[in-house]
């Protein structure tokens, strides 16, 4: 069994957890930085690279490494009988969602099988931080939960990932006002990232508009 999920947070806690199987990383935040449609994987991982590479990642080379292990994760399936997707109702992790779900859409996956666990709440937590903050124990309840990825969420995912990779940021827009049950998550997830384009009346992301409402609150 392949355990995928999106950074070390999580995947530490899984291996402590006594969940059977391999726990890898898909860790690219793409939120920030180009996500731009059309590219094969060399070129793919060329642009984020180069915008990721700095104080926080490293060299170049090194955010180059860093990517294409997040590829190699998701190359590495057919190794396995299942793999299982534990992401939670973040931005960040609604993404990776839809990029891997599309990767996998257009792969055969012969004899995997491929589940999911999405959560945005833990049953006994008021306020819900996301996977990362769950205990192993925690996380080790959730394995029985998961469910095989439905061809509703595939479709989903490739509508909402073509979407979000495209030039024009309207087609977000016109994505989440179609049916976007099958994953509960991205409509609003993709909402939160149009907020930080540059609003139309005053040219300031939501992230921004909210800084200066506390300057001005607090002096």
């Amino acid at each position: 069994m392949l355990h995928i999920t999106d950074g070390e947070s999580v995947a530490g806690t899984l291996r402590k957890s006594g969940v059977p199987g391999d726990v890898r990383i898909y860790g690219d935040l793409m939120y920030e930085g180009p996500a731009p449609a059309g590219l094969d994987l060399e070129a793919w991982l060329e642009i984020r690279a180069g915008f990721m590479a700095g104080p926080l990642v490293g060299t170049l080379d090194e955010a180059r490494r860093y990517l294409k292990s997040c590829e190699d994760t998701l190359a590495a399936f057919p190794q396995h009988d299942e793999v299982v997707i534990w992401l939670d109702n973040k931005l960040s992790n609604q993404l990776t969602l839809i990029k891997v779900l599309d990767w996998f859409s257009r792969r055969d996956l012969g004899g995997v099988k491929l589940s999911l666990i999405c959560i945005g709440h833990y049953p006994g937590l008021d306020h819900f931080l996301g996977l990362g903050a769950l205990t192993a124990n925690q996380l080790a309840s959730l394995a029985g939960t998961r469910l095989a990825v439905s061809e509703a969420q595939y479709r989903t995912a490739q509508s909402a990932w073509k979407a979000f990779t495209s030039p024009d940021p309207t087609e977000i827009q016109r994505f989440m006002e179609t049916d976007t049950s099958a994953l509960p998550f991205i409509s609003a997830a993709l909402r939160r990232h149009v907020e930080q384009f540059p609003s139309v009346e005053n040219g300031l992301s939501r992230t921004e508009q909210q800084a200066l409402s506390v300057l001005h609150e607090r002096g």
